[in-house]
């Protein structure tokens, strides 16, 4: 089990296959502990991956001594870069969180970073998104997990594959299961997410970057990625029509993974 021990924390990260380095961050969960293969195979394939636990969760430890910010997030994910090499990397932070803590990234170690790729992110957050975030946690505190998880998913979810698959998806096993019994986890995590602000810094990133609005997204849909574009000087970005915060589905997750694929294949070539 590889870790890494960061500002008196133990950090979980995995590395998988060979090329060039791409570090994949998404929200409040993780790609590691055997779901590599969700990782978008046009990001995966002929490249290293990397992927870490955020603090508090899965297999990473944490520090309550410091505050849960998206900035830290970045610090330990910068250490896990620069612990596993392969830098300049690419950062492709997806589904939420992980498309905050890669813009800090960006910011603070511009000479970690081969290019940036966010969906589901934001520059800073609105009073909707923020009450969003805060009625999970109620929910979470005082209904459990398993009726946070199936509010989540009514939100996340495209409908159609709601109605297809619920049965299938939701359980202790499914989608956010890092959080089940982990309320002090998303306690944590949500600060992070509801404190995010780098709107003042944006226009410092220099790395090629890439942004993918979500029009079927009910949590960080247009509203959110279009400033967030537009604060990035020389920021690519494409709108795939009714993907919603969750990318999941044949169809969506091709559009997806090509797209991120598309980019990543141009940097290279440059």
């Amino acid at each position: 089990m590889p870790t890494l021990t960061h500002r008196g924390v133990p950090l979980y990260y995995e590395v998988h296959g060979q090329g060039p380095t791409v570090l994949v961050m998404v929200g409040w969960g993780t790609y590691t502990d055997g779901a590599f293969s969700q990782v978008p195979w046009a990001v995966a394939e002929g490249r290293r991956v990397v992927l870490i636990d955020w603090r508090g969760l899965g297999q990473s430890g944490d520090n309550k001594d410091i505050p849960a910010t998206t900035r830290a997030h970045a610090e330990d994910a910068a250490a896990v870069l620069q612990h596993v090499g392969g830098t300049p990397a690419h950062i492709v932070g997806i589904v939420g969180i992980g498309a905050c803590v890669a813009q800090w990234l960006a910011i603070d170690h511009p000479e970690l970073v081969r290019s940036l790729t966010m969906s589901g992110g934001w520059a800073q957050p609105d009073r909707l998104f923020t009450d969003q975030m805060n009625t999970f946690l109620e929910v979470a505190k005082t209904q459990g997990f398993l009726t946070f998880q199936e509010l989540c998913a009514q939100w996340c979810f495209d409908p159609n594959y709601y109605n297809e698959r619920a049965d299938q998806f939701l359980g202790t096993h499914g989608p956010w299961s890092h959080l089940n019994n982990n309320i002090d986890g998303m306690v944590r995590l949500v600060e992070a997410t509801v404190t995010h602000d780098a709107a003042g810094h944006l226009g410092s990133i220099t790395a090629p970057t890439f942004v993918i609005h979500a029009d079927g997204d009910l949590l960080t849909g247009t509203r959110l990625t279009t400033p967030l574009a537009d604060a990035i000087p020389q920021a690519e970005s494409v709108l795939i029509e009714n993907l919603p915060h969750v990318v999941a589905g044949r169809e969506h997750k091709k559009m997806f993974s090509d797209a991120i694929g598309e980019f990543l294949n141009r940097v290279e070539s440059n």
